[in-house]
């Protein structure tokens, strides 16, 4: 690794671990520094989750091994108005001007095979190798690619006013420079949350 790349690393590391700052691998919208949420993860907040996880990994392609145990602020504001997801939906006004946010923590995760990461560890796990190097002359490192493939990054909710729909985007890191991100609604039918594919917002693979 060249001293270059290192540095850069250490800049990107230092970067996530001070609560995921905005400009950050996926979200990066805000320069505000996240808070902690007052209040935990609700029930219904809770299925989102889970119900992300479970569309998520219905398909061997999308297969969730690791989560990021902090979410992302989410501002619904910044999906374009008139957007076909947003239709008939009148979303709540986000809380703490959008910056709160939430940990996972074990209860989270009880009954699933499924590891939490902390965010500075993610850093390490999806920070470039040898950048500094054409994409094409790049060392394949398998252990990396392995570690870093199925590791999610979710984002803060928001509810509409009748909590029948939630927003959020998510990111999921596909393997070595390769991450896949979508911005969707989901619908709560009876007591379940589902993910119709009417509401996906943005969809982009890198």
């Amino acid at each position: 690794m060249t001293m270059m790349t290192k540095r850069r690393t250490i800049l990107l590391v230092a970067r996530i671990s001070l609560f995921l700052s905005a400009a950050i691998l996926a979200f990066g919208q805000s320069n505000e520094k996240p808070v902690p949420a007052k209040v935990p993860l609700s029930t219904d907040e809770v299925q989102v989750y889970r119900a992300l996880l479970s569309l998520l990994n219905s398909s061997p392609k999308t297969q969730v091994k690791s989560l990021v145990n902090q979410t992302l602020p989410f501002d619904i504001s910044e999906v374009p108005e008139g957007a076909a997801c947003l239709q008939g939906i009148e979303f709540e006004k986000p809380p703490q001007r959008g910056r709160a946010v939430h940990s996972f923590g074990a209860e989270f995760t009880a009954g699933m095979a499924l590891k939490l990461v902390e965010p500075a560890e993610q850093a390490e796990i999806t920070a470039p190798k040898d950048s500094a190097l054409p994409k094409q002359d790049r060392p394949v490192d398998s252990t990396k690619a392995s570690s870093e493939s199925g590791l999610l990054v979710v984002s803060e909710i928001a509810f509409d006013r009748k909590h029948q729909f939630a927003g959020l985007k998510y990111v999921l890191f596909c393997g070595s420079h390769c991450k896949y991100e979508m911005t969707r609604v989901l619908e709560k039918v009876g007591e379940v949350w589902t993910t119709p594919v009417r509401r996906v917002c943005a969809v982009s693979l890198n």
